[in-house]
C-alpha cells in the first residue's frame, strides 16, 4: 500500500497540523476580576497559581426508551468545578483571603452566612484563566468564570522529610463560564 503526501512530517507541521508546535500547558495565567465585598485583593494569584486547567465543558444527558432501546436527550450545560493549585507563601495571603471569603459564606462556628452575603451577588466573583504564545502573546484563549467562589481548600502537607515550597489546591464552584472564543 503507497502512503500519500499527506501521510508526512510535513504535513503535520503545516498549517493543517502543529504549525506553531502547539500550546504548551505552562504559559497561562489565572486572575481575579472582581470579588465580593468584605474579601480582600487576590492580585498574588497572578503570580502565585502554579496549576490550572481549562474548564470541562459538558451537557447531562437523560434516557428515554423507545421499544426496549434507550435513547439518549440532551439537557441543559452542566457547570463543573474548576480547580487551581497556588504556591503558598508564608504570609498565608491568598489561603488567609480565601479562608475569610468561604467564612463570609458560612462561618465554622455558626453555620451561617453574614447578613451582607446573601444574595448570590454578594457572595461570588469572576475568575479568568489565560494562555499565551511561546512568544509572549495572548492567543484568545481566555476563559471567565462567572458567579465563582471557592468550595474547598485543601490541606497543606508539613513533613520534616520534605524541603519543598508548600502547595494547596482551591476548588471553585461556578454558574457559568465562557471563552473569548465563543459567543454566549
Amino acid at each position: 500500500m503507497a502512503v500519500t503526501s499527506t501521510f508526512s512530517i510535513n504535513t503535520f507541521t503545516s498549517s493543517k497540523g502543529l504549525k506553531a508546535g502547539g500550546a504548551l500547558s505552562s504559559l497561562f495565567q489565572v486572575t481575579v476580576s472582581s470579588l465580593p465585598a468584605g474579601v480582600a485583593n487576590l492580585d498574588q494569584m497572578l503570580y502565585l497559581t502554579k496549576g490550572a486547567n481549562l474548564p470541562t465543558s459538558a451537557i447531562d444527558t437523560t434516557e428515554v426508551s423507545f421499544m426496549g432501546r434507550p435513547l439518549k436527550i440532551p439537557m441543559n450545560r452542566a457547570s463543573q468545578d474548576w480547580t487551581t493549585s497556588v504556591y503558598n507563601d508564608e504570609g498565608m495571603e491568598i489561603r488567609g483571603i480565601l479562608e475569610e471569603w468561604m467564612r463570609l459564606i458560612s462561618s465554622h462556628q455558626t453555620n451561617v452566612r453574614s447578613e451582607d452575603h446573601i444574595a448570590i451577588n454578594t457572595y461570588t466573583g469572576t475568575l479568568n484563566v489565560e494562555q499565551f504564545g511561546k512568544d509572549g502573546s495572548a492567543t484568545g484563549n481566555k476563559y471567565t468564570f462567572h458567579k465563582a467562589w471557592p468550595s474547598t481548600l485543601t490541606e497543606i502537607a508539613l513533613s520534616w522529610d520534605t524541603n519543598e515550597i508548600e502547595t494547596y489546591d482551591v476548588t471553585w464552584a461556578y454558574s457559568y463560564w465562557f471563552s473569548d472564543k465563543i459567543k454566549s
